[in-house]
Formats: structure tokens, sequence, C-alpha cells
């Protein structure tokens, strides 16, 4: 079987000037989108408390938020300023690229596993709800302890197996983890099962759970559906479901592909682009998540904005005055 090296250039590198810009706007989209974004989510629920939201709900909001806020800097930022430079004088050297590969590889699998718990949680306080009730902050952390831990598989096997085998993707202009060992022919099934593939289902599936679940509540007791808090879930689960969809269809469809040792298809370059900003869409999705589903959160927005649009008006008011 023919095998790439994706770090050659010639074969692999973007070579459309525009789509490459295309591809570093869509970035410098994440980048304001997320930075603002969570930034926002993480001031207004901690020093606001504007999710009027289980307190397991909003631990689990603010967790994700601030792994949204690492992939931004550690992970986003440099691939959109390689992607602008074509992957041309691009070189903050091999430690930084560890450290981007290593926070990349821990912040995915964690971001999964903290959007399965937000849809776990939400099913098993309408199952019970008298015991929800009773749930506190206390153990909000440590399911997300418990999430951090496991979300260091994949770094801590890179450290225990080979941890220089780092090469540099031309398809996206970063560096990434090889996975070149025999080791890995064991450990990567693993690694797909926790972080890809089992909290992934357990998405989906209980997505569709809480839509039925909460209809069928509805009908049952003759009125309208409390979407409240259901509707968060349901749309923040869809949001990262839509993000993954793409590499997965990758993933599924690469493997089968004929390979031409010298002239790959287009659908490992193009495509795997595409499926790699892709991810990108979970990032920037939280803040516009929680802004159309959640009133207190909705609130605060609204009135800090006509809060800032009045300082405007006074501001211009007065330079008025002087002139």
């Amino acid at each position: 079987m023919v095998t790439y090296n994706y770090s050659n250039t010639t074969m692999f590198e973007v070579k459309n000037d525009a789509l490459r810009y295309t591809w570093a706007g869509w970035y410098i989209l994440v980048i304001l989108s997320s930075l603002l974004g969570d930034t926002t989510i993480l001031y207004s629920s901690l020093k606001h408390k504007v999710f009027n939201l289980h307190i397991i709900i909003v631990t689990l909001i603010q967790q994700i938020a601030a792994v949204d806020l690492m992939l931004c800097v550690f992970w986003v930022m440099p691939n959109a300023v390689s992607t602008i430079m074509g992957g041309r004088g691009w070189d903050l050297g091999m430690p930084f690229s560890y450290i981007r590969v290593f926070v990349c590889y821990y912040c995915y699998p964690a971001g999964a596993l903290l959007v399965c718990a937000l849809t776990t949680t939400k099913l098993l306080m309408l199952k019970y709800p008298l015991r929800a009730s009773t749930w506190s902050e206390k153990r909000a952390y440590r399911v997300c302890l418990a999430i951090s831990l496991l979300s260091l598989y994949n770094p801590v096997t890179f450290l225990i197996v080979d941890k220089d085998d780092l090469h540099y993707d031309s398809r996206v202009f970063t560096y990434d983890y090889r996975f070149s060992s025999h080791t890995w022919h064991v450990l990567a099934p693993i690694s797909s099962f926790i972080s890809l593939m089992t909290p992934n289902i357990i998405i989906v599936v209980e997505t569709v759970i809480l839509i039925i679940k909460v209809a069928k509540g509805a009908r049952k007791h003759g009125r309208s559906v409390r979407w409240h808090g259901v509707m968060m879930v349901i749309v923040s689960a869809s949001v990262y479901t839509l993000s993954v969809i793409p590499l997965t269809v990758y993933s599924i469809v690469e493997p089968q592909l004929e390979r031409n040792p010298t002239q790959p298809h287009p659908f490992i370059s193009y495509f795997y682009g595409i499926a790699y900003l892709a991810l990108n869409l979970n990032l920037m999705g939280n803040f516009f998540t929680y802004f159309f589903t959640v009133t207190g959160f909705r609130v605060f927005i609204i009135s800090r904005i006509k809060e800032w649009a009045t300082c405007f008006k006074s501001h211009r008011g007065q330079e008025g005055n002087f002139r």
C-alpha cells in the first residue's frame, strides 16, 4: 500500500493563494469569535451568574469555554499565521510545536467528553429531577477532573511511545503527530475509542433521546414543551456533531481510495483541509448557542451593548461640544 509523506510541500501544499487566504480568513473569524465569545462566557458566568441553569450544567459550560480558549491560543492562532504565510517563515522552534500538538490532542478529546457530559447530565436531570436537585458544584468538579485525566491519554502515550514523532503536514500548514510507531497499531484504536467513537455516539444518541423524551413528556401532561436548558444542550451537541462529521467521513473514506504515488487523490488533500477547518466550528459556536438559547446570557449581552452604545453617544456628544 502506498504511503504518503505529507511533509512533501511540492505534492501536498495548497498552491491556490485565494483558497489559502480563505482558509486564513476562516481562522481569523474563529479566533475573534472564540476569544471574545468564550471570554464573555467565563466573565458573565463567574462574575454575574447570568446562566440560570443547574450548577453542574453551568460548570460544564465554563469548562468547555476554558478548553476552547486554550485551543484558540495554542492551536488556531498559530495555524492562522502559518496559513497566511504559506508555511514559510513561521517557526517558533520545535518546543512550541510540541506544546501545540500536545495541547491539541488534550483539548479536543476533553471538549468531546465535556459535551458528552453535558448531554448525559441533562438527560439524567430530566429522568431524576428530585435527585438532580441535590447535585452540588463539588460533584461537577469531580466529573471535570475525571475528564481531564482521561483526556491526558494521548499526550501521555505520545511521551511514552515516541515524543519526537512529529511531522509537518503541508495540507494544513501545521505540525501534527505522525503515529508511525508499530505500537500505535494497538494503541490507536484505543485512542479513537476513547476520544472519538464513544463520546460522539453517546452525544448523538442522547441528543435524540432528549428531544423525544421532552416532546413525549409535554404531550403526556398536555402542555407545551419546556425547552429551557434542553434547547441549549441540544444545540451545543448538534454544533459539536456537525464539526466532527467531515473528519469522520474522511477517516472512513480515505483508507478505501486508490493511491497514486505521484498524484494523490484531491479528497486526501483538499477534503482533509476542509474537515480540519470544520473542527473549529465548535470553538466559535458556543457564544451564539448560549445567546439564542439562554435568556439570562442574552439579556446580559444586550444590556452591555446598550451601555456601550450610550457611553459612545455620550462621548461623541462631549467631543461635539468642544469643537
